[in-house]
C-alpha cells in the first residue's frame, strides 16, 4: 500500500491499522508480528516535504507502540521525494569510486532528482527515456550502506552519502508497483504552477495538466500494479468541466471506475479553502462492455460529521461505465441520461468576466458618485435570496478601451449576449 502524497501520515496510519487486523485474522499472526510485518512489507509512503516525512514516521511509530508497547521497529518504507542532490555531479559520482554499477546508479539518481523539490512524487522512473534502472534502486541500498560505514574524513562526503541513501530509497518507491494507492492529492491550478512543474505536467500529463490534482490521478494509476487500485480524494469539478473531457475519455476507456462519491464542500475537518471534492476508486484493468460505475452523493450535507453519518446508508446509483462516453462533454452523471433534446440546442450558456479577471476593476455602485467617467453597471451572479440580487456592482469599462479590456490576464467573454434578453444564473454550492 502506498500514499504518494503522505503529508503527516494520516492515510499510512489508517492503512496500518487495517493491515494489522487483516494479517492477524488471515495469517493467524500475533499482534506484534502483524505490526512488524505490516511496517516492513506492506506500508509505503512518499512526501515532497522533508519535515512532514519526519512527522509521518513518528506518527506511524506511535500507532505501532500504542498497539504493542515501546519496542524497536523495522526500518520504515517512508521516503522524501522532494530531496535533490545539493552538489556538483562530478563530486556526487566520485562517491562511487571504481564501482561501475554503483556509479551508474548514482548518475541516474542525480539526473532523476534534479527537479525533485518541485516535482516530488510526480517523478516516474518508468516513464523516462532509456533504462533508468541500470542499477536497480534496491541494489543501490547495500552499496550505499557500505560507503557510509567506511571511514570518511570529509564531512561533506558523508553528508552526500546520507543524501544518496535517502534518494535511493525514494527512487525505489517511485519505481515500485503497488496493490493499493490511497491519497489526498495536492491541489494547484496551472496558472499558479512554476515553469518547471508546468513544463513537466505538459509533457507527461498533457490531458490532466490544467490541475495538479488530476495529474496525480494519472500518476497514482501508474503506481498501481495490474489489477491494483487507486483510492483518491480529488476536486469534483474534473467530473464535468470541458477542460478535462479528454482525460475523462481516456480513463473511462483504460481503467475500471469502481465508484465515485461526491462529497461536496465542507468535507474537511481541518480548516482550508472550501471547494467540492469527490472520492474515487479506480482499478488498473481495461473495462468491459458490462462494467458499471457506482455513484454516491453526500454533497448536500454541510459538515464532515453529517457526511460521515449519512454515507453508510446513502443510496447508490449504478450506471454503465462506457455509457458515460455518450454524455455531453463526457460528463460523469450518476443518473441515466435523459432522452430529451439538450438545452444547448435552444440557448447559449456564456460566462462574462471571471472573478479573478475583474475583482480589481469593480466597485459596489454606492462607492462611486454616478455611472459616468467610464463606469457601467455590472450584472453579477444572483444569490437567490432576494427578488433582485446580483445588481450591486459597477465596473470601470471605459468603452472597452481601458485597463480591463487590455489587461492580458483578463478574459472578456460572452459578448454575443450583450444587449439581449436572457437569464442570469449561478450554479455554485447550493
Amino acid at each position: 500500500c502506498l500514499d504518494p502524497g503522505r503529508g503527516r501520515g494520516e492515510f499510512v496510519v489508517a492503512m496500518f491499522e487495517r493491515l494489522g487486523a487483516l494479517r492477524m485474522v488471515e495469517e493467524g499472526l500475533a499482534e506484534k508480528a502483524a505490526v512488524v510485518a505490516g511496517i516492513e512489507r506492506n506500508l509505503f509512503g512518499l512526501e515532497i516535504d522533508a519535515r512532514c516525512s519526519q512527522i509521518a514516521a513518528f506518527n506511524l511509530a506511535l500507532a505501532a507502540w500504542r498497539r504493542v508497547g515501546h519496542c524497536k521497529l523495522p526500518a520504515m518504507n517512508l521516503a522524501c521525494s522532494g530531496l535533490a542532490p545539493n552538489t556538483r555531479e562530478v563530486d556526487w559520482l566520485a562517491m562511487a569510486g571504481d564501482n561501475e554499477r554503483l556509479r551508474n546508479g548514482m548518475e541516474q539518481l542525480y539526473r532523476l532528482f534534479q527537479k525533485a523539490s518541485v516535482l516530488g512524487s510526480l517523478i516516474n522512473p518508468r516513464a523516462a527515456e532509456g533504462d533508468l534502472l541500470v542499477a536497480a534502486f534496491h541494489e543501490l541500498q547495500p552499496l550505499l550502506e557500505q560507503a557510509l560505514v567506511q571511514e570518511v574524513h570529509d564531512y561533506s562526503t558523508l553528508e552526500m552519502a546520507v543524501a544518496a541513501r535517502g534518494l535511493a530509497k525514494a527512487a525505489e518507491i517511485l519505481a515500485g508497483q503497488f496493490t493499493l494507492v490511497a491519497t489526498n492529492v495536492p491541489y494547484l491550478g496551472r496558472r499558479k504552477q512554476d515553469e518547471v512543474l508546468k513544463d513537466y505536467c505538459g509533457r507527461f500529463h498533457s490531458d490532466a495538466k490544467t490541475e495538479l490534482a488530476t495529474c496525480f490521478i494519472e500518476r497514482s494509476l501508474a503506481f498501481c500494479a495490474s489489477s491494483g487500485s487507486a483510492a483518491l480524494l480529488v476536486p469534483q469539478n474534473w467530473l464535468f468541466l470541458g477542460t478535462f473531457q479528454a482525460l475523462r475519455e481516456k480513463l473511462l476507456r483504460s481503467a475500471n471506475w469502481d465508484f465515485a462519491c461526491r462529497m461536496g464542500s465542507k468535507a474537511f475537518q481541518t480548516p482550508m479553502y472550501d471547494f467540492g471534492v469527490v472520492m474515487h476508486s479506480f482499478t488498473k484493468r481495461l473495462p468491459q462492455i458490462s462494467s458499471s460505475l457506482a455513484g454516491l452523493d453526500v454533497g448536500s450535507e454541510l459538515s464532515p460529521e453529517s457526511k460521515l453519518e449519512v454515507l453508510p446508508d446513502c443510496s447508490i446509483s449504478v450506471v454503465n461505465q462506457l455509457g458515460q462516453l455518450g454524455n455531453p462533454d463526457t460528463a460523469i452523471v450518476f443518473e441515466e441520461a435523459s432522452k430529451l433534446p439538450l438545452l444547448q440546442n435552444y440557448a447559449d450558456s456564456l460566462q462574462g468576466c471571471g472573478l479573478a479577471d475583474i475583482v480589481i476593476f469593480r466597485k459596489l455602485f454606492w462607492e462611486i458618485e454616478a455611472l459616468t467617467n467610464g463606469w457601467v453597471a455590472h450584472q453579477s451572479s444572483p444569490d437567490g435570496v432576494g427578488l433582485y440580487t446580483g445588481l450591486h456592482f459597477a465596473v470601470k469599462w471605459d468603452d472597452g478601451k481601458g485597463a480591463l479590456a487590455n489587461t492580458p490576464e483578463a478574459t472578456i467573454r460572452g459578448r454575443s449576449a450583450w444587449g439581449k434578453n436572457g437569464i442570469a444564473c449561478a450554479w455554485l454550492g447550493r
